[in-house]
């Protein structure tokens, strides 16, 4: 039997009961989002069977419709039709092949889910092919490093998976914390989470807390059981954005306190000179360019010519100057 004869195979009814609910060695989805589906079966019924085989132990392992199975099961199905592969004489890469591209055709991967086919593919295949064949089928770059990044995702917590799956915290942020412990790592994603970090927030977040501690010879609780940081996420008058810009700003003036005292000094300066609405005074990042930015907006010629005259009456303007200056004499 080959691949076309098996979708033309008679259906068999199943146990549900018999059909485990892990994903076993085919499955390609995590933590599906079940209620379309199961809205549709309910509507319409099961268009498309699921294909499964049947382990010399008992065991039923899904080749595909590993998420129709849970659906079913959701709908307390007793039987549950499904067509039998298991003596289609398809090895267990054809198999994983032909679920492979079943999914590939009706719907995008998420990351998670990406790791667990090459984790299945890496166990068949050599790692020059999947690199070759699979991962641009995947929309990944053929790279040893790529690989063993997704590797390890595969191999990560439940808590982690999940955050990756539900693109709670970016592929990224999880790349920059793969050198840690993996208690740190898991600590450090459960506060992007509870903060809610935006992805550019996360890397800074990680980047700022590994080179604090690394500099300052301390593990990463110890920094973060500082009372500080305890204070801010306590403040239950803070909501996730502000007590995310407060954590970093924290570990900013931590990681650099002469740009942090420079910083304020800026706003404190800009603030006490008086400018006109509708416009402000900026710096390059870190202070790394020469020059400041001035940006004015307005509706008309006469209203710029206006806060342009209320500049020009600014004294304070001209002592505008690096605000580490002060601390230099």
């Amino acid at each position: 039997m080959n691949m076309v004869e098996i979708a033309r195979s008679p259906i068999i009814s199943l146990d549900s009961n018999a059909i485990q609910n892990d994903p076993g060695p085919f499955c390609m989805s995590y933590e599906p989002a079940l209620g379309p589906l199961i809205s549709s079966i309910q509507e319409f019924g099961l268009i498309n069977p699921p294909i499964v085989v049947r382990q010399e132990e008992g065991r039923v392992d899904v080749v595909s419709g590993y998420r129709r199975i849970l659906a079913l099961k959701d709908l307390q199905l007793g039987e549950i039709p499904c067509r039998d592969a298991t003596d289609s004489g398809l090895s267990s890469l054809q198999l994983l092949l032909l679920n492979l591209h079943e999914n590939y055709v009706t719907r995008e991967f998420n990351d998670v889910e990406k790791a667990m086919i090459l984790a299945r593919f890496v166990h068949y295949l050599s790692r020059e092919k999947v690199i070759q064949s699979y991962m641009p089928l995947l929309s990944l770059p053929s790279r040893e490093s790529t690989l063993d990044l997704y590797l390890n995702m595969e191999r990560q917590t439940h808590t982690i998976k999940r955050a990756l799956a539900k693109g709670e915290v970016s592929v990224k942020s999880f790349e920059a914390l793969m050198d840690l412990e993996p208690g740190f790592r898991s600590g450090l994603i459960k506060s992007m989470l509870n903060l809610k970090l935006t992805f550019n927030q996360q890397l800074q977040f990680i980047e700022l807390t590994i080179d604090i501690c690394t500099r300052d010879g301390v593990d990463i609780p110890e920094l973060f059981n500082q009372a500080s940081f305890v204070g801010v996420m306590e403040n239950e008058r803070l909501n996730p954005p502000q007590k995310a810009k407060a954590i970093l700003g924290h570990l900013k003036s931590i990681r650099l306190p002469r740009l942090t005292r420079s910083e304020e000094s800026f706003r404190r300066a800009v603030s006490e000179l008086g400018l006109p609405d509708g416009t402000q005074i900026s710096h390059s990042p870190f202070f790394e360019g020469p020059d400041y930015r001035l940006e004015v907006s307005f509706k008309n010629g006469k209203q710029l010519k206006d806060r342009i005259t209320v500049l020009n009456t600014l004294e304070k303007l001209e002592a505008l100057a690096d605000p580490w200056q002060d601390e230099e004499r």
